[in-house]
C-alpha cells in the first residue's frame, strides 16, 4: 500500500527547568548551549526517570566533545547532541532544512518584534509556515498581512486562523491559539514523500551523522550516548527503528531519538545499563 509521509511541527523555547525529580541537574545554562540540546536533555532525564527510577543520574556540561556528561549510578556518559536533518522539497528544489528552517523564524521573529513596538502583541499566535523558493519576494505581504490579523484580534482571547498565502502546496497563515502569554511561534509544514523516499533519506541522515559523531568523539574514552533531535517528525517511530537497525551505532552505548514533545525513543543500546529496545516495542517513550 502506498503511504504518504508528511509532517507539520511547532517549534517551541525548551524550558530550562530540571526540578522533576528524581532528576539532579549540576550545570548552569550557558548562553552557548542551544535551546533544542537543553530540551534533548530534559527529554532523556524523563526516560531515565520513567525507565530506571532507582538510579541517581544527574548532568555536567561537556568539554565539547562531548556537549554533555550524564553520571547515571557510578558511571560517567558521554553525551552528543545531533540533529537529523533530510531535505526538504521546495517546489521540486531539494535543500538542506537547516536553509528553510532559520528564515521562516526570522519571518516569524520580526512579526513579533513589529507588533510590540505597534503595541499590538496580546496573546500567542501560532504562524503556520511553508517553505516558498520566492520568500524574499513575499515577506513584507505575509508580515504584514500577519500584523493586521494580530491587530484584528486584539480584544479576543482566541481567533479562528486566516490565511496569508496559498500557492500549490504551500499555504501561510495565522491562528490566535490563547491570550495566557504574549508570542509569535512559526509551526513549519513540509510537503508530503513517499515513505520509501522517506526511509531512503532517513537511512542516508542516521548513517551521515553517525559517521561525523563517531569521528567527532574518537579521542573521548568514556561510554558514548547519542541523542538525536527529530525536531519535525521526520517519520514515524516504527520507521525511525527500521531504519535505525540498518545503522551501525556500535560505537556508542546507547542513541536516542528525541521528538516532540520532549519524548524519547530508544533506537539501538549494547550497554547493560541500557537494554536493546524490543524489535516488536519500535516506540519507548518517557512515560507522562
Amino acid at each position: 500500500m502506498i503511504h504518504l509521509q508528511s509532517c507539520r511541527i511547532f517549534i517551541r523555547s525548551a524550558s530550562h527547568s530540571y526540578s522533576n525529580k528524581p532528576v539532579w541537574v549540576t550545570f548552569e545554562a550557558t548562553s552557548s548551549m542551544r535551546d533544542s540540546e537543553l530540551a534533548a536533555i530534559e527529554a532523556l532525564s524523563a526516560w531515565i526517570s520513567a525507565r530506571l527510577p532507582l538510579l541517581h543520574h544527574s548532568w555536567t556540561a561537556g568539554a565539547d566533545p562531548p556537549d554533555f556528561e550524564l553520571t547515571l549510578g557510578s558511571t560517567r556518559y558521554a553525551v552528543e547532541v545531533t540533529r537529523a536533518v533530510v531535505p526538504v522539497n521546495v517546489e521540486g528544489k531539494d535543500l538542506p532544512f537547516g536553509s528553510v528552517a532559520p528564515a521562516i523564524r526570522r519571518l516569524a521573529d520580526e512579526v513579533r518584534h513589529s507588533a510590540e513596538r505597534l503595541g499590538i502583541l496580546s496573546g500567542a499566535f501560532v504562524l503556520g509556515a511553508s517553505p516558498l523558493h520566492d520568500l524574499p519576494d513575499r515577506w513584507q505581504d505575509l508580515v504584514q498581512g500577519a500584523i493586521q490579523y494580530i491587530a484584528d484580534t486584539r480584544g479576543l482571547s482566541t481567533a479562528p486562523s486566516r490565511q496569508l498565502h496559498r500557492h500549490r502546496g504551500a499555504v501561510w497563515d495565522i491562528e490566535k491559539v490563547h491570550a495566557d502569554k504574549n508570542f509569535v511561534e512559526p509551526m513549519i509544514s513540509f510537503p508530503a514523500r513517499w515513505e520509501g523516499e522517506m526511509r531512503d533519506d532517513l537511512a542516508r541522515a542516521l548513517a551521515d551523522l553517525s559517521n561525523r559523531k563517531r569521528n567527532k568523539l574518537s579521542d573521548v574514552t568514556q561510554p558514548k550516548v547519542l541523542l538525536i533531535l527529530d525536531s519535525y517528525g521526520l517519520a514515524d517511530a516504527e520507521l525511525w527503528c527500521q531504519v535505525a537497525a540498518t545503522v551501525d551505532f556500535s560505537w556508542c552505548a546507547a542513541a536516542f531519538r528525541v521528538h516532540s514533545p520532549g519524548l524519547c525513543q530508544q533506537l539501538f543500546g549494547a550497554d547493560p545499563t541500557f537494554m536493546a529496545p524490543s524489535p516488536d516495542s519500535p516506540l519507548q517513550e518517557a512515560l507522562d
